[in-house]
Parts: structure tokens; sequence; C-alpha cells
């Protein structure tokens, strides 16, 4: 039901109760994300800053290099060591990327020449804060290498093969960075090893896996932070009973003498539309607790997401069609998922790329479009530094979730606004209300303009109304006029790619208008002095900026 337009609505905040929570600081806790082998010579996840992103009244923040990985000034530096799987390469072949071998005379053998192309591009492009991911075992170490979708995933048969290797792999990453980056530097020991299809050991397996992994790279780098995998499936009830149980892994490591660094806890958190924002929050922030209740010394440690967003393989398992949502849905509710993260007290989300780039024009260039996720972080990176504060709209009967986000700086203001239905229908326009935080921070004195993404303005809406007009649209996403997709998800046949790359230009002028301040009118709301009222459809995020 639409909140009613009346003066009483606009009442002064002690005669309401609204939920309004001080975040701090707005620190830049989503500028984190990966690299990927093995691309890594390649210089996996760096692109050129697309100069529509440098336009609109949200202008990208570009770092002063040639060529960065968007929205992230931190990086994880995924499957370093080898232990590949790469479509076209034999086995043999394979092996001959891994750092190590295991020569004629049955001893381990070294190719450390390998490592420095591997990080150099990162490097070259002001990347320093790293974080180095030592997963997939190399192929000579088992006594059996077992393939699974990402590498090789048996742990080593011989610890002391493994701690000298991992050893020398240390010492040369000081060598390439020096005394100064290393200290900059931070390594994880796997990849969601609490499940089988990551790390296809027992419990007492990793745990000794860990410790002499953390015990080599501290002989060479002895301050450098150290932690275990990201746990996925991540639940309190759920952890004991995985393959390596986290909390039990914690337990071991601070009992031994001298005790074993656990520097941060890091997840995966994925999630698709039917994930409630706060429950996934609470649900993080109850394993969070949890570590901090069994082991004293990790109260302070660092809460991260190291792996983050839209999981099309949960629809799947839940009979859903895989869409990713790159719209104003996906944009709505990132807003709400980070920002119950961060209510949580995470310090560090990692996300994926923003940008759909599996589009190729007629001469097969591949070209790229920015998604609402990207929108979204634009907008985030004009409210860092401010004083942050989550405010909860009221639910409205029919389901649709609303949560506000603001950044209250000296000289401006920024907040954005989110609504959307889980099921992904569009819903028309209602009014909310929000409280807003305490006296001095109001709207009301000042000129407020307003940006809005919407089914009317996101690239790829107008995209899937394009394919759709001249027949190319697939199936499911013809059946589903609520969900939106990538272009090759949304697109029934190749010559779709090609219509989209054709009109590549008007999607990014609308990406540009989008983000370019219009005034705020009546027709977009009414500023009281504790109080803001808001037309917003669902899915929607809207944003209000005032300059002070």
């Amino acid at each position: 039901m639409p909140l009613a337009l009346s003066a009483a609505a606009l009442a002064p905040a002690s005669q309401r109760n609204e939920n309004i929570v001080s975040l701090g600081k707005l620190g830049r806790f989503w500028r984190f994300s990966a690299a990927l082998g093995p691309y890594l010579e390649t210089g996996n996840a760096l692109i050129d800053v697309p100069s529509y992103m440098l336009q609109g009244d949200f202008p990208y923040l570009k770092r002063p290099f040639l060529k960065e990985a968007l929205f992230a000034d931190q990086l994880t530096v995924v499957r370093l060591l080898g232990g590949y799987v790469k479509p076209g390469l034999s086995g043999a072949e394979l092996q001959k990327l891994d750092l190590a071998y295991r020569g004629d005379d049955g001893t381990i053998h070294y190719r450390m020449e390998l490592l420095r192309p591997r990080l150099q591009p990162y490097l070259d492009n002001g990347y320093r804060d790293i974080t180095l991911v030592l997963d997939n075992v190399p192929y000579c170490f088992p006594s059996e290498p077992k393939i699974a979708t990402f590498g090789q995933i048996a742990p080593p048969r011989d610890p002391a093969e493994w701690k000298a290797f991992v050893r020398e792999v240390a010492r040369e990453v000081l060598g390439i960075v020096g005394s100064s980056g290393a200290s900059r530097l931070r390594f994880r020991v796997g990849s969601e090893c609490n499940g089988r299809e990551r790390f296809d050991g027992s419990q007492a397996q990793y745990e000794r896996h860990y410790q002499d992994t953390a015990a080599a790279i501290r002989e060479i780098m002895p301050d450098v932070p150290v932690s275990f995998y990201n746990i996925s499936r991540v639940n309190v009830r759920s952890i004991p009973s995985q393959n390596v149980d986290s909390f039990a892994l914690a337990r071991s490591c601070f009992a031994r003498t001298p005790q074993v660094p656990v520097d941060f806890i890091a997840f995966s958190r994925y999630y698709w539309q039917q994930d409630d924002p706060e429950q996934v929050g609470q649900q993080c922030r109850a394993v969070w607790d949890e570590f901090g209740s069994l082991v004293p010394e990790l109260r302070g440690a660092s809460r991260e997401v190291q792996e983050f967003g839209i999981a099309t393989w949960q629809m799947t398992a839940h009979g859903q069609i895989a869409r990713s949502e790159p719209g104003a849905l996906g944009a709505a509710q990132l807003l709400q998922m980070l920002f119950c993260l961060r209510e949580a007290r995470v310090n560090r989300v990692w996300h994926w790329s923003v940008l759909d780039t599996q589009i190729r024009d007629h001469a097969g260039v591949r070209r790229s479009l920015p998604t609402g996720q990207a929108w979204v972080y634009s907008v985030l990176e004009h409210m860092a530094d401010g004083d942050a504060f989550l405010l909860r709209g009221v639910d409205s009967e029919g389901g649709i979730k609303r949560m506000a986000v603001g950044s209250w700086k000296v000289d401006s203001v920024i907040l954005a606004i989110s609504a959307y239905h889980p099921d992904g229908t569009a819903r028309p326009s209602e009014t909310v209300e929000f409280q807003l935080p305490p006296s001095g921070f109001g709207f009301k004195t000042r000129t407020t303009r307003i940006a809005r993404l919407n089914g009317s303005n996101c690239v790829h809406s107008m995209a899937r109304d394009d394919l759709a007009t001249h027949g190319m649209l697939a199936g499911v996403f013809t059946s589903h006029p609520e969900f939106l997709g990538t272009v090759r998800e949304m697109a029934a046949s190749r010559e779709g790619e090609v219509l989209i790359a054709q009109n590549e230009s008007k999607y990014l002028d609308a990406w540009v208008r989008s983000l370019t301040l219009q005034p705020f009118t009546s027709q977009d709301g009414a500023i009281g002095e504790s109080r803001i009222r808001v037309r917003i459809a669902s899915p929607e995020v809207v944003v209000l900026a005032v300059n002070r």
C-alpha cells in the first residue's frame, strides 16, 4: 500500500519510531576483486577504464595507471602455484605450468622463473596490496593427483616436501616485491577447502597442510598476515559437519605452541534473488561472532567476504531460470546486500567483474556493457568517507524490500534508496518515507537533485527490449518478462549479440544520462526537517544528492 502523502507523514523524528543504524565512517570496503590463474600472465581482470564511466555526476575515480580491475584497490591472486585445468592443454602440458615438478631422480625441482610473470602485470599497474592464494597444489606433490572443476585438489603426500616448496615460493615473492612490498602482502591457504570439491582431504590433513604452509611463509616473511581458506556454505550449524570444520581448525591453531596465525576470517557469499539481505547479514555475523566466542583472539580479526556475487547455479538448483540480473533488480539487491554485511561489521568485500563482457560484434571483436552493479559502485565511490547511516523503510504488504543508505560529509550528502521484490516482477511507484539522522543532517534547506536506475533506463533492460523487438530474445526471457540476464543469456542467437553491439552507443549514452542528476520535484517526493518521502518503483535505485 502507498504511504499517505500527508503533513503528518513528515512529523518530527521524536514522534515516530524508525530504524536508523549508524555505520560510522564509510570506508571503501567494496574496493576488492580477484585475478585468476591460469590467466595471470595476461593480466586477468585488468582493463582500460571505459571512457563512458568517466562521465556524468558520478564519474569513475580512475587509478593513475594504464589498466586496473574496476572498483578495486586490492586483489586476491588466485591459483598462483599451478595445478591448473585449462581447455586445450593435455595433462603433461598443464604440469609444465606448475612451479614445481618431480624429476627423474624422484626429488622435487622448482620452476620459480614462472612466478614473476604471474605477478608482474599487477605490479606494473600499481597493485601492491595483494592477497596471494596458495591453492591448487601442483601435480607433483600428491600421491595421486585429483582433478576437479578448478584444478588439482588432492593434498601433498610429504609435508616436508611441501613446506620446503612454500618456503621457496615465499623467498621468490620477497625477491620480486622487496621488503617494503612484502609488508603489504597477505597469504590465503586454499579456496573453499571446507568441501571436497576444492580440497579432497581430511580435517587432520588440512590442519597439517595449513600449519606447515603458514610456518613456511612466516620463516621468510615473519610479519605477513596469513589465514586459511574462504569458507563456503556459511552457517553456524553447518560448519561443524563440513569436510574441514573451520571452527575446529581455528581452535586447533590457537591451542598450539607456538600459535598458528589466523589473521582474517573470510567467506564466500553468493546469493540469488530469493535470498533476504537481512538474513544474509545476520547469518554471516553469527559465524564471525562464533569464531570470536570460540577463540577470543579472533574477536578483532578482519571480517571478509572474498567471493561475492550472483549465484546463477543456485537458481538452477531451485528449479529457477538462471539469470544474472545485471539491471535495476541486481543493483537494488546489491545495495541492500552490501550494507547488511556492513551492519554485520564486514571489513572487506571482493566482487567480480561489473561489466557484461561476453558480447561480440559482427567481426567477432569483444564488446562490453556496464551492469546495474557497476551503477551502484559508481555512486558508492562518491559516498565514501562520509558518516554513513542505514535507514530501513517500511516493507510493503506485497513483500517489496526497501532500504536507504546515506553518507553525510562536510560539504555534501548522498542518499541511495533501493527497492525490489524477490520475484523480479515490476511493481508501480509507491511513496516511501525514511527518517533522517539526528538534527543537523537535514535536506530541507538545500537544493536536492535526483538520479534513478530502473527498467526504463538501465542498459540491459534496453538491450532486452531491442532483442524482443527484433525477435531475437531467448524463449525463457520471452515467457518471463520480469527476468533480466546478460546479453548472451538473453540473446537467442549470435545475431542477437551482433544487434546489441551495433546499438552500443545508445546504451552507453543512457548509462551516462542515468548517472546525471536532475532537479528533485514534487513528483519525486517531499522533504521535511527530519524525514523524507520518495516515489520509488520496484525494482529501482534512487539517489538523492545535495551540496551543503
